[in-house]
């Protein structure tokens, strides 16, 4: 299975649960959205990704109502699709919506710049937090 088909089932399955999740039925999102159920049904098992009918245009409207009926951001929603068209999708939305640990790999940490000493100070010059060094006795001539 191609990676962009496995990335748009992951971001399907996902709207689903977040539906799940909030209680709605397919026939709640049918009446809010007029999408054929067996759209919403293809869409919620395949992603639509492989189906005759896909186009970015017409999977982005989907999302986008789909997505607002079940509560998400169409915004959010529709940059998780754009991640799920290039092949990106992992579980955004879930670990977002559902609570679950994000699988995206997290970034290295990076590790905590030791701090350089401080330079000396100009010669004759003590530093702040120094006491003045004694002075040299002067020799008499």
């Amino acid at each position: 299975m191609p990676d962009r088909i496995a990335s748009g089932l992951r971001f399907a399955q996902d709207l689903r649960r977040i539906r799940e999740a909030k209680g709605l039925t397919l026939e709640q999102v049918y009446n809010e959205t007029k999408i054929p159920h067996s759209l919403l049904e293809s869409f919620e098992e395949t992603g639509l990704f492989d189906h005759p009918m896909f186009n970015r245009v017409y999977l982005r409207s989907f999302v986008r109502n789909y997505a607002d009926v079940v509560g998400i951001s169409p915004e959010t929603a529709l940059l998780a699709l754009e991640e799920a068209i290039n092949s990106r999708y992992s579980n955004r939305l879930a670990a977002e919506h559902l609570g679950e640990a994000s699988a995206d790999p997290a970034p290295p940490a990076e590790a905590p710049a030791e701090a350089a000493p401080a330079p000396p100070p100009p010669a004759g010059r003590p530093r702040i937090h120094e006491a003045p060094a004694e002075a040299a006795p002067v020799a008499a001539s």
